[in-house]
């Protein structure tokens, strides 16, 4: 007879496997179609040629053509294939390596960058919340094993790469550095739809110490693309109304994340229509409050921290009026914490809510970008939505300075520092 402990380690033994098999059919499935195709460029000609074309104008000195001067109706390659450079002027900076590749290896080079780099991301958020080896490995599997990563992957969107922001900012706050942990997650402002929700939750949060880590942090991205030309950021700002403008009631549902794209798919209109707007507004206030509301109830409490930040980059996944399908990398922090660290959940109900809201999501999610497109509703939103609902319930339900452990199997003692630090964790066995 198998003991319990046997028993867990065959079941994670086997879940892990079957990670494993999804992203090898896949990745593989896709990179054979790509190299077996007559042209393999044209076959994987997808968002990063943006990023390559950006690196060429940096590199042969054409700055003013970062940001094309007009959307539709020009001479520019992006009127006429849609792939725009849509970032601050500072994320053009790390474009620079791709401008002396080929097409193809610029391919290869940004699809590599984004799995290399996601799940360098992963792999930081599992250390810093001390779990155990085995649960890394089948919980970064897992995390690989989803849509929004293999879509990153096969698209060679190097905006996934923003994953790294909120995994160095978990590290650094493992070890006490609450202002370098409000620096890491500046970098979201490469998205600012995606930072500056966030600073507003540090701020409601009171945790004013990553608040000054954050405005510093955005000031020093801000120093960073001056010797681009401060003209760019009137540029880039002009692309953007432009680029909202144009996409406002063409973007397809099928390939979105969002509660505005569910809507859109299931009343049959456009995400300009006065209805679809009124609904998105009145499903999506509600969970920005209760966001709100977890983070001023628990503020100040650096054991839910993790959890705290998960559950807004959740809800900013949600409730943001576009994000793609790639953006639900976004979830992947808050999904470790689900995974790995039962013991931080008061409910146990609401954490298998969670669980089978995120293991239906991702499956549907596969079914809806890489089957049936088109022809599918958007429903990821809705059950990224309902994960969400799980989320907030179990945490605005907890009471204020309960904390349990971020792993389920070990018990994490926080050391205390000099006066006014924040706690790192120190992970030590129980007997």
């Amino acid at each position: 007879m198998l003991t319990s402990t046997e028993k867990a380690k065959r079941v994670r033994l086997v879940v892990a496997a079957c990670f494993l098999a999804v992203v090898l059919f896949v990745l593989v499935g896709w990179f054979l179609l790509v190299f077996g195709s007559p042209d393999p460029v044209a076959t994987a000609y997808r968002d990063w040629i943006q990023f390559q074309r950006t690196a060429v104008r940096i590199a042969s000195g054409r700055l003013t053509e970062i940001y094309p001067a007009q959307l539709v109706g020009g001479d520019s390659p992006e009127s006429r294939d849609g792939f725009f450079f849509l970032y601050p002027p500072f994320v053009a900076w790390i474009t620079l390596p791709l401008a002396p590749l080929s097409r193809l290896g610029a391919y290869v080079a940004c699809a590599g960058a984004v799995a290399v780099g996601t799940l360098l991301g992963i792999l930081v958020i599992l250390r810093s919340l001390g779990t155990s080896t085995a649960r890394r490995i089948t919980t970064a599997l897992g995390s690989v094993a989803s849509a929004p990563w293999s879509g990153a992957v096969m698209l060679g969107h190097l905006s996934a790469l923003l994953l790294l922001a909120p995994a160095a900012a978990l590290l650094a706050w493992s070890r006490r550095r609450p202002a370098m942990t409000g620096g890491f997650l500046a970098l979201l402002l490469a998205k600012p739809n995606w930072g500056l929700p966030l600073l507003g939750l540090l701020m409601v949060g009171r945790r004013w110490r990553m608040v000054v880590g954050f405005l510093a942090g955005g000031a020093l991205l801000v120093l960073v693309s001056l010797p681009l030309g401060p003209g760019l950021w009137g540029e880039w700002w002009r692309t953007m109304v432009a680029y909202r403008v144009l996409i406002a009631g063409a973007t397809a549902p099928w390939k979105q994340a969002t509660l505005l794209a569910t809507i859109e798919s299931l009343v049959g209109r456009r995400a300009t229509d006065p209805l679809v707007v009124g609904a998105w507004v009145l499903t999506c206030l509600p969970l920005v409050l209760a966001t709100a509301f977890a983070w001023l109830r628990h503020a100040g409490d650096e054991g839910r921290f993790p959890r705290l930040l998960g559950v807004a980059l959740l809800t900013i996944l949600v409730v943001n009026p576009y994000a793609y399908f790639y953006d639900a990398v976004l979830a992947i922090p808050i999904g470790i914490v689900l995974w790995t660290s039962p013991g931080s959940y008061a409910s146990p109900a609401l954490r298998r809510w969670a669980m089978a809201a995120t293991g239906v999501t991702w499956i549907w999610m596969y079914v809806q970008y890489f089957w049936l497109t088109t022809a599918s509703p958007s429903l990821a939103g809705l059950g990224l939505a309902a994960w969400l609902v799980a989320e907030l319930g179990d945490l605005v339900g907890q009471r204020k300075k309960q904390w349990a452990p971020p792993d389920g199997g070990a018990h994490v003692a926080f050391r205390r520092g000099p006066a006014g630090s924040s706690p790192g964790a120190e992970r030590t066995r129980r007997p």
